[in-house]
C-alpha cells in the first residue's frame, strides 16, 4: 500500500513538472486556444491521455489567473469559462470522471470550477482566484491519475473521450432539440450545457446582425428550455421560488439586451450571467449525475425528487407557512362575507315571516358555489392550452394576477364603508326586501346567486397567483382548512345565533386584501415581464444600485417584492393610493357613527 502512494506521489510530481514545460510554452503571451478542439489542432496533438488533458486544462486556468494579475478582468472570466466548458466537457473528463469515479465527485470538481469563476467575476483579489486555480488543478490532476493508471495514450479522434459531435443541431426547442441530436439520456446539467448553446447560437446571429433570428432564439433559451425541460419547476420545488425569480430576471436581461440592441459586451455579459446561475443551479439539481431516460421522464420524477431532496430554502418551512396561511385567510374571508350576506337575507326572511323565500336562497347559494368551480375550470383548461404556445402562459397568469389587484381593492373599500354596524344593516335589509317585496324566488336567489359566486370568482383570481408559484400543495392545503372553519362558522351562525364583531372582522381583513392587493400588483407585473411584455420599455425591467439593498428570498417572493422598478414604483403608488382611501372611508365611518348616536340620544 505504500509503495503504492509513493508511486502515485512520483507520478503527481512527475506530471506537474510536465505541466511546467506546458505552461512556459505559452509565456510570450501567445494566444491559448479556448476550447480542446482549437488546443489539439494548435499543438499538433494526435495521441493524449488525461494527464495531458489536466495539463490543458491547468494552462488555461493558469492564463486566467494571469490576465487577472494584469486587470484585464472580463478576459480572464472569458478563460475561467473555457477551463469547463471548452476543454473539461469536451475532452470528455467529466463524463468518464462519472462514469469511472463518480458523480459525487463530479459536483465537486464543477464546484470547483464554479469557485474559480465566482473568485473572478467577484472581484475578490489575486490570492483567492490563485488559490481557486490551484484547488482545482489538483483534483484535475488526481482524477486523471485514476483515469490513466498507466498512463495510456488515447487517439485525438477516438469517442472513448466521449467528445460531443461538432454539428450540433441548436433548435428552438428541447424536444426538437433531444430527437435532432440522439439524445437518450441526460440530467440537469446537460439541460444547462443545452440552454447555453441556444444562447451562444443567439449570440452568433446577433454578431452577424441577424437582429430578430437572435431574439428568437434569446426566447427560446427560456420559453423552447428552462419550461419545457422541467428545469423552472425542479428549481422552484427543490431550491426555492425565490431563486426561479432571480434566473427568470437574467433571462429577461438577456432578451433585452438583444432586443434593445444594446451591443455585442452587454448581450455576452447577461449571456454570461444567465448560464452561470443555470450552472449553479443544476449541480444542486443533479448532485449525483443521475440520468433522465426520456424528456417526459422529468414529469415523473418530479414528485420523487421533491420528497427525497432536503429541505433547502425558506419555502419548504417558513415560506410554506405562509403560503398555507395566505391561502387560508383568502378562502375563509371570502367565504365569511358570502355567509354573512346570505346569513343575513335568510335570517331577515325569517324574521319578517317570509320564511318560503329561504329555499331559493340555499338553491341560488349552491349554484354559486357550483359556477365558481366551473369557472375555475375554465380558467385552468385556458391555462393548459396557453402552455402550447409558452409566452402565452405568463401573459394570461399575469392579467389574472392584475385583475385580481382591481377587485381586491374594491372589495378592501368596500368592506372598510361597511364596518359600521348601521351601513351593513342597510346593505342587508335592501338586498332582501328587494325580493321578497317583489314576491319572487328568482329575484331572492339570483340574489344568493351572486353573493356566492362573486366571491367564488374572487377566490379564483386571488389563487392563480399563487397556484402558478412555489409549493401549491400549500394553498390547497389552506383551501380545505378554511372551507372546513367555513361550515363551522355557517352552523354557529345559523343555528346556534352566534354573531361576529363586524367592526373588527371588516377591518381586519380589509387590510389582509389590501396587503394582498400590493402583493399581487408586483408578482403580476413580474409575470408580464416574464411574458416579454415589456421587453421594450427599459425602466420596466432596470434594477438600479439603489433596490441593491432588496434581496431574493422566499418571504418577499410571496410579497410580490423584487428589486425591480417596474414592480417597486406601481407598488409605491397603489400603497400611497390605499392608505389615502382608507383614511377618507373610515373618517367617513366615525361620522356615521356620531350621526346614529345622535339620533339615539333625541330618541
Amino acid at each position: 500500500m505504500r509503495s503504492l502512494k509513493k508511486l502515485l506521489c512520483v507520478v503527481m510530481i512527475l506530471a506537474v513538472f510536465a505541466s511546467l514545460f506546458t505552461v512556459t510554452a505559452y509565456a510570450d503571451g501567445e494566444d491559448i486556444p479556448l476550447t480542446w478542439e482549437e488546443y489539439i489542432a494548435v499543438n499538433g496533438i494526435t495521441a493524449w491521455n488525461w494527464d495531458d488533458a489536466a495539463d490543458a486544462i491547468e494552462v488555461v486556468a493558469n492564463r486566467a489567473v494571469e490576465l487577472y494579475e494584469a486587470g484585464e478582468l472580463d478576459e480572464a472570466y472569458t478563460y475561467a469559462k473555457a477551463t469547463y466548458w471548452g476543454y473539461y466537457e469536451t475532452t470528455g473528463f467529466e463524463r468518464n470522471t462519472m462514469t469511472r469515479i463518480s458523480g459525487a465527485r463530479v459536483s465537486e470538481v464543477e464546484l470547483a470550477f464554479t469557485n474559480l469563476r465566482k473568485a473572478i467575476k467577484k472581484d475578490n483579489g489575486i490570492d483567492a482566484v490563485r488559490e481557486k486555480a490551484d484547488a482545482l488543478v489538483a483534483l484535475l490532476h488526481e482524477d486523471a491519475l485514476i483515469l490513466n493508471p498507466e498512463g495510456a495514450l488515447a487517439a485525438a479522434e477516438t469517442e472513448t473521450v466521449s467528445a460531443p459531435a461538432v454539428d450540433l443541431v441548436i433548435p428552438l426547442t428541447w424536444e426538437e432539440y433531444v430527437t435532432a441530436n440522439g439524445v437518450s439520456a441526460w440530467n440537469w446539467n446537460d439541460a444547462a450545457d443545452a440552454i447555453e448553446a441556444v444562447a451562444a447560437r443567439a449570440m452568433e446571429l446577433y454578431a452577424a446582425g441577424e437582429n430578430d433570428e437572435a431574439y428568437n432564439y434569446a426566447k427560446a433559451t427560456y420559453w423552447g428550455y428552462y419550461e419545457t425541460t422541467g428545469f423552472e419547476r425542479n428549481t422552484m420545488t427543490r431550491i426555492s421560488g425565490a431563486r426561479v425569480s432571480e434566473v427568470e430576471l437574467a433571462f429577461t436581461n438577456f432578451r433585452k439586451a438583444i432586443k434593445k440592441d444594446n451591443g455585442i459586451e452587454a448581450a455576452q455579459e447577461k449571456a454570461d450571467a444567465l448560464v452561470s446561475l443555470l450552472h449553479e443551479d443544476a449541480m444542486i439539481l443533479s448532485p449525483e449525475g443521475a440520468l433522465f431516460s426520456t424528456a417526459a421522464a422529468v414529469e415523473e420524477t418530479e414528485v420523487a425528487e421533491a420528497a427525497e431532496a432536503p429541505a433547502t430554502s425558506a419555502s419548504t418551512s417558513g415560506g410554506a407557512i405562509a403560503i398555507f396561511l395566505g391561502s387560508f385567510a383568502i378562502i375563509l374571508r371570502e367565504g365569511l362575507e358570502a355567509i354573512l350576506i346570505v346569513g343575513a337575507i335568510i335570517a331577515y326572511l325569517v324574521k319578517s315571516g317570509n320564511k318560503k323565500g329561504v329555499v331559493p336562497v340555499y338553491i341560488g347559494s349552491a349554484l354559486g358555489v357550483v359556477c365558481s368551480f366551473v369557472m375555475a375550470a375554465v380558467l385552468n383548461w385556458l391555462l393548459s392550452r396557453s402552455a402550447e404556445y409558452h409566452m402565452s402562459q405568463e401573459i394570461i397568469e399575469g392579467i389574472a394576477a392584475l385583475t385580481a389587484v382591481v377587485v381586491l381593492f374594491w372589495v378592501s373599500n368596500w368592506m372598510v364603508s361597511k364596518s359600521e354596524s348601521a351601513a351593513w344593516t342597510s346593505y342587508i335589509e335592501s338586498k332582501a326586501s328587494t325580493g321578497s317585496d317583489k314576491g319572487s324566488g328568482f329575484a331572492l336567489a339570483f340574489t344568493a346567486w351572486l353573493a356566492v359566486f362573486r366571491e367564488g370568482a374572487e377566490v379564483i383570481l386571488f389563487y392563480q397567483p399563487m397556484l402558478a408559484e412555489d409549493r401549491p400543495d400549500m394553498v390547497w392545503a389552506g383551501f380545505l382548512v378554511g372551507v372546513a372553519a367555513l361550515v363551522v362558522v355557517f352552523i354557529l351562525i345559523r343555528f346556534v345565533s352566534i354573531r361576529l364583531p363586524l367592526k373588527p372582522f371588516f377591518l381586519g381583513t380589509s387590510i389582509l386584501m389590501a396587503v394582498m392587493c400590493i402583493s399581487f400588483l408586483g408578482a403580476g407585473i413580474k409575470e408580464l415581464i416574464e411574458g416579454g411584455v415589456f421587453d421594450n420599455f427599459e425602466w420596466v425591467i432596470a434594477s438600479p444600485s439603489w433596490l441593491s439593498w432588496i434581496p431574493y428570498n422566499d418571504t418577499l417572493d410571496v410579497l410580490g417584492v423584487y428589486p425591480l422598478v417596474g414592480t417597486i414604483v406601481p407598488q409605491l403608488i397603489l400603497t400611497a393610493i390605499t392608505i389615502a382611501t382608507f383614511a377618507i372611508q373610515i373618517h367617513r365611518n366615525n361620522q356615521l357613527a356620531k350621526a346614529n348616536k345622535a339620533k339615539a340620544a333625541e330618541a
